[in-house]
Order: structure tokens, then C-alpha cells, then sequence
């Protein structure tokens, strides 16, 4: 059996500890506390592969980076995260849970959410690290709240116009009632304005009510 360790974060800032563990057969991975920025040295695809994550006290510089760390579990296709921490944590990450819960809960209603898609589904690894959304990031959060429609601005610069359309084909195989802002129809670029996706309306018409 073989055990690797590795200390995430910088010095004289939060820390946490990620280890490895290869029995041959199987790998397991863990992380002992997790401070303010620590994921940022892992990969996406090593941060949904955790199995663990300790707590050894909930004091801010342990658990800032809890957020980000949900952000890319709560809805990986494989096993659960398992979570151990001292007398109370179940209470205390069930509260954190039920204050994302409520966020959520506040969109109910909406006709129209306005929503950045920085960047698309491939750059995902890119996102967290620059804490922006990908186009599946938007089309879940649509998918649950259900408004009339979804409109998607702050898009990356390094994209194409071909880009932006697949990106918008992206989030409209989860979300189909998803447009670009309706002003955005006279914009030129190099002499091009924004062309149609499949014949269908690239822009949305002025919104009832909205959610920044």
C-alpha cells in the first residue's frame, strides 16, 4: 500500500492536507480541512474524485473553501463525499447546505434570469479557478428554478461568434427558452452581426420581471 500526501495552499495563508491512498487494488482520496483557495491546487477532475473530506475545527481559515469544494461535488455522477468533523458538524454543514438551499429558493418566481456563462462546458477546470460559471453551471440552476426564460451575458472574449453559439446550444439542450440579450441584436463585429442558431430567435424580447 502505498500513501501520498500533499499540502495545498500557500505559505503564511490557509492550508489543508490532500492525501492518496493506493491499497493496488483501489485509490481513495481524502482531504483533511479546507481552507480559503487550497483546491486551487488540485485539478477539477482530482476534486471529484475525493472520498473524505475531515474537519479537524471550524475555524474560517479551515473551512472558507468548503463552497467551492460543493460547487464541484454536489451533483458528480459517482459515489457520495463522506465528511467527518468534530461534535456538531452535522449540524453546522446541514445549516451551510439549508442557506444554499434558501439562495435558490429566492429565484422561485421569476419570469426571467439574467446569468453570466463565462465559458463553456470544456473549460470547467478554467472556471473554478477563475470562480466563473460554464454552460452547464447556468442550465442546471434554469432547470431548477424554471423562469419563462434564461438570458446569458458576461460571455469570454477568447470565443468566436461560432463559439457563443455553441455555447448557447450548450445550455439549450438543458434549457431550450435561453437567449441573448435583445440589444445585442444591432452589434457588429468585424462587419457580422450575430447570426440565427438552427432558424430559431437568438434574442429575447423584454423581460417581466428579473433576477441579477
Amino acid at each position: 500500500m502505498a500513501i501520498h500526501h500533499q499540502v495545498l495552499g500557500q505559505p503564511g495563508r490557509d492550508n489543508a492536507l490532500f492525501v492518496e491512498i493506493n491499497t493496488g487494488q483501489s485509490i481513495h482520496n481524502f482531504v483533511f480541512d479546507c481552507g480559503e483557495a487550497c483546491l486551487r491546487d488540485l485539478s477539477v477532475a482530482q476534486i471529484q474524485a475525493i472520498d473524505g473530506l475531515f474537519f479537524s475545527h471550524f475555524h474560517i481559515d479551515h473551512v472558507a473553501g468548503f463552497d467551492s469544494f460543493l460547487r464541484s461535488n454536489y451533483d458528480r455522477g459517482v459515489g457520495p463525499v463522506r465528511v467527518w468533523g468534530p461534535a456538531g458538524a452535522t449540524e453546522i454543514i446541514h445549516h451551510r447546505l439549508q442557506g444554499i438551499t434558501w439562495n435558490l429558493a429566492m429565484l422561485q418566481g421569476c419570469t426571467t434570469i439574467v446569468c453570466e456563462n463565462n465559458f463553456r462546458n470544456a473549460e470547467q477546470e478554467l472556471a473554478q479557478r477563475t470562480f466563473h460559471m460554464i454552460s452547464a453551471d447556468v442550465a442546471r440552476l434554469a432547470a431548477r428554478v424554471k423562469p419563462r426564460k434564461l438570458i446569458l451575458f458576461h460571455l469570454s472574449d477568447r470565443y468566436t461568434h461560432a463559439g457563443w453559439q455553441e455555447q448557447l446550444g450548450e445550455v439549450r439542450a438543458v434549457f431550450p427558452e435561453t437567449y441573448f440579450p435583445e440589444s445585442w441584436n444591432n452589434l457588429k463585429d468585424e462587419g457580422r452581426r450575430f447570426p440565427p442558431v438552427d432558424g430559431s430567435s437568438y434574442f429575447a424580447a423584454k423581460p417581466a420581471r428579473v433576477f441579477l
